[in-house]
């Protein structure tokens, strides 16, 4: 089941990246596999960092309540996520990265400067799943090693098609998509 809830974890909190290739794709700007690899790595250590942080915590909170208290606290991320999600669609407002932002020198190409101020903006957002991830006793090492991968190829095969309509319509629901997951993560660890 482990196995499940850590592919879970990195398909989840990758969704970011999947919506960031095809928005970088749209725009014509490619993100070569360098930078990809950059970003790959940021995730990999910020979900590390965050995992031990999280495994930290387990010394102050007793066992029998902390893989629940991680599941709340993974329940209560998608949940935000979701409003915010639902918040934007009915103000209209885009919950757009502005991504031009990264592509600074306007070179239609992610830089290695560029690639870092991505990543770490990136994994910002999946701290408080890592921590949570980790209270709910997922591998830490497994976890970060899935979550580098799923974020390399979401990164690299969403840039390659983020011109066609497929990318168009997953867009739109790549936030929605996301919190759904995050909270079928909490819940199936909190009832399992």
């Amino acid at each position: 089941m482990q196995i499940f809830s850590i592919l879970l974890f990195g398909l989840s909190s990758n969704i970011d990246n999947l919506f960031i290739g095809m928005a970088y794709g749209a725009k014509k700007i490619k993100i070569g596999m360098i930078s990809n690899l950059i970003i790959g790595s940021i995730t990999f250590i910020g979900t590390l960092v965050s995992m031990f942080l999280g495994k930290t915590l387990l010394y102050f909170i007793p066992l029998s309540i902390a893989s629940a208290l991680g599941s709340i606290i993974i329940i209560a991320i998608g949940c935000f996520y979701l409003i915010k999600y639902l918040y934007y669609n009915i103000k209209k407002i885009s919950g757009d990265l502005q991504i031009e932002k990264y592509d600074k020198d306007k070179s239609g190409n992610i830089e290695l400067s560029e690639a870092f101020a991505l990543g770490f903006a990136l994994t910002i957002n999946n701290i408080g799943l890592g921590i949570g991830a980790s209270i709910i006793g997922l591998n830490i090492i497994a976890t970060a090693i899935v979550s580098f991968l799923i974020s390399v190829v979401f990164i690299h095969t969403s840039n390659l098609v983020g011109n066609n309509y497929v990318s168009k319509f997953l867009g739109k629901y790549t936030e929605l998509i996301g919190s759904v997951m995050i909270i079928l993560l909490g819940v199936c660890e909190f009832i399992l």
